[in-house]
């Protein structure tokens, strides 16, 4: 592999024929669009409501590491899924499991199988498990992506550990039951999840909120962080498993669900194939990257060691969004717990002083 980097056409009757094709003529697959589809196709209602085909991140971490333990014990692949999808308590994904052991005694590769499950397997975990099969590494593979995958679960834990405690959550349920006008708030909430799904689904609605949230307030800096770690982790993990800087970065574009962080890799991508330094690009985006990044991404270029670097920068900016997330909750809750205090205690001045009144006139 090289890094070169080439689009075209092809006639196959299916993404898994396509795919042989172009590892045939040395190249990995990375994305495919069918031949007159665009981004402007019609898309249904069902698109813009809430998917319920849902496996949780453990479970996928829990499959990678188990799979990777097995394939190194000596098992073989489709005795090792078939294994999986035994003690795998998640029905759905046991179901899933079962058909991509059906796929791969039929003589598909696993990869191919699991692409046919974009909502489930990212084109991340596709590709890293595509060149581990590739490479006749597998096993390790496998136990980088569960190593990942677990870094990545750790992050969002950290993050949602940040919300507020059961007693504050139970206090602001209680003052908004108190409030004369709760069915109207709950319609105006629902309204605007569903607002929000549908203007996320448009690219330039996409683009406004992606914008609005990185300007909030600490809430801005926490997503720089967390993306900042999500680009270290997974791109320190493709250049140990020797994947090309350029192929890496195509793959984690895919990753990351801020557009303009997306759009920053896909610009450092075409850069990279002209000459230009990672880090130099990543110093050009001051608003997105932190000052570190692109400092110690250059430590990394210039010694050589840019995938260990990128590993204990993704350890860094994990920490912080740690402990920054710590912060919140401990600023919040007291602010909190005194605005909500007020306003219950001006609820029951606004009962008690009208009976008050009352008893005064007897």
């Amino acid at each position: 592999m090289t890094g070169e980097v080439k689009s075209g056409s092809q006639e196959a009757g299916s993404e898994t024929e396509l795919a042989h094709a172009v590892r045939e003529q040395g190249f990995i697959l990375t994305s495919i669009h069918l031949a007159g589809q665009t981004a402007s196709s019609r898309k249904s209602l069902a698109e813009f409501l809430p998917s319920f085909d849902f496996i949780p991140l453990s479970e996928k971490m829990i499959f990678a590491r188990h799979l990777s333990i097995m394939i190194g014990a000596g098992l073989s692949m489709t005795r090792s899924l078939d294994i999986l999808s035994l003690q795998t308590k998640n029905k759905n994904f046991s179901k899933i499991i079962r058909t991509i052991n059906e796929d791969v005694k039929k003589g598909q590769a696993l990869a191919d199988s699991l692409n046919k499950y974009p909502k489930i397997f990212s084109e991340l975990f596709v590709n890293m498990v595509r060149i581990g099969e590739a490479s006749g590494n597998l096993e390790e593979t496998l136990k980088m992506l569960a190593y990942q995958m677990e870094k990545d679960y750790e992050l969002k834990s950290k993050v949602k550990s940040a919300t507020l405690p059961l007693s504050t959550k139970m206090i602001i349920g209680f003052s908004n039951f108190l409030s004369q006008h709760w069915l109207l708030g709950i319609f105006y909430v629902v309204a605007l999840i569903i607002a929000g799904r549908f203007m996320a689904k448009t690219a330039s609605g996409k683009k406004y909120l992606d914008w609005t949230i990185l300007r909030l307030p600490i809430i801005g800096d926490i997503v720089k962080k967390i993306n900042s770690a999500r680009l270290a982790r997974t791109l320190g993990s493709l250049i140990e498993s020797n994947v090309p800087i350029v192929h890496g970065l195509q793959i984690i574009v895919g990753t990351l669900g801020n557009s303009f962080f997306r759009n920053s890799l896909t610009e450092a991508a075409s850069a990279i194939q002209k000459g230009e330094q990672l880090s130099k690009f990543i110093n050009n985006y001051p608003r997105l990257y932190p000052p570190m990044v692109g400092q110690m991404v250059a430590v990394g270029e210039e010694t050589g060691t840019l995938g260990a670097v990128m590993g204990k920068l993704a350890d860094f900016y994990e920490e912080e969004v740690a402990n920054v997330t710590k912060e919140i909750a401990s600023i919040i809750e007291p602010v909190l717990m005194v605005v909500i205090g007020a306003a219950v205690g001006f609820f029951a001045i606004s009962m008690i002083q009208p009976m008050y009144s009352i008893m005064q006139g007897v």
